[in-house]
């Protein structure tokens, strides 16, 4: 990200001063969460994710009891018999994480699934508010790349509605 500062800062001065460049910024995060598809998404991923949810804190309800029982249980067992019962505990509660980071890889998939088409239609839709207002360059606004810029520069908003409308006619075919 340096090498982009350092190659604007010095393309910019080495432009005569009649030249000027017409830069903007987009925020794609907003995009992503403003567009109605992107809000759709959100509600359909969050729909999954509640559904393992419950399921997983039924089955970590599950754990804590055999975990409970068999520390209740305890005097009355045998070393052996403690070994065996502990070892059955930790190979659950391991299959139990091992769902658990399945489940979360599997929802982040989905959501790259969902919001692949909606980021592929916001870059159209930036390249079109580009070259509609003849800008020479849009950043992407976030904390790593563009740390500050005029609010006048930000053309979220007209991506949105760009987005919005071009969306529309695809959903109509």
């Amino acid at each position: 990200m340096k090498k982009l500062s350092v190659l604007l800062l010095t393309v910019s001065m080495s432009l005569p001063a009649f030249a000027e460049i017409k830069i903007a910024v987009v925020d794609m995060q907003k995009a992503i969460q403003s567009v109605s598809a992107g809000k759709a998404a959100k509600t359909k991923i969050e729909g999954e994710f509640k559904k393992k949810q419950q399921e997983f804190k039924s089955k970590e309800k599950e754990l804590l009891k055999m975990k409970e029982s068999l520390e209740k249980q305890a005097l009355a067992f045998t070393e052996d018999q403690k070994r065996k019962k502990a070892a059955e505990f930790n190979q659950k509660m391991m299959a139990f994480r091992e769902e658990v980071g399945r489940s979360q890889q599997a929802i982040s998939l989905r959501e790259r699934e969902l919001t692949v088409p909606i980021i592929e239609e916001l870059r159209k839709q930036i390249t079109a508010v580009a070259q509609d207002k003849n800008y020479d360059l849009i950043l992407e606004k976030n904390e790593q790349n563009v740390m500050y810029a005029k609010k006048s520069l930000d053309v979220t908003a007209e991506v949105i509605k760009a987005f919005e409308k071009a969306w529309k006619k695809k959903s109509k075919k």
